[in-house]
């Protein structure tokens, strides 16, 4: 009786440990992601769509198809805001558009690369129609760069 329970203790043991060692998803981060527009600190007006562009450089082995690049407004507050359509990567030059910035206390615009389920987690909210505030990003995200911004 006592070696089964000894037994199931080392079961439980390995178990744990098998499970803390499963790696969390992360993205394969994108090399030299800068942003050309906006700059810095530019009074970004409310409620008018803008667009917003770069470079980036693949790192080898990496395919444009499997980077997923979103931006997320972020307030005083720590609140998330999605912003829709995804950035287009292309040759070496990225895009966006229809940033929009509806609220005042928006104070950064963040460029996070996303995991495939974060990218479908994305996307469930665009298809859902759901750009309400969030507070966390999917795992396994990262954010490549940010901008403080100032809005009119």
């Amino acid at each position: 009786m006592k070696i089964i329970k000894n037994l199931a203790i080392i079961v439980t043991l390995l178990i744990g440990l098998s499970v803390s060692c499963v790696p969390k998803p992360m993205v394969n981060r994108l090399d030299n992601f800068d942003v050309e527009s906006p700059r810095e600190e530019e009074i970004i007006p409310l409620e008018t769509p803008i667009g917003s562009s770069g470079s980036y450089t693949l790192l080898e082995g990496q395919k444009e198809e499997d980077i997923h690049i979103w931006i997320i407004l972020k307030d005083d507050f720590g609140n998330h805001y999605l912003q829709n359509p995804p950035i287009n990567l292309s040759g070496e030059k990225w895009e966006a558009s229809n940033v929009r910035v509806k609220d005042g206390g928006i104070t950064k615009m963040l460029f996070v690369q996303v995991t495939n389920s974060g990218h479908r987690a994305f996307q469930k909210m665009v298809s859902d129609g759901n750009f309400e505030a969030f507070r966390e990003l999917p795992e396994g995200s990262e954010t490549l760069t940010f901008l403080t911004i100032k809005t009119e």
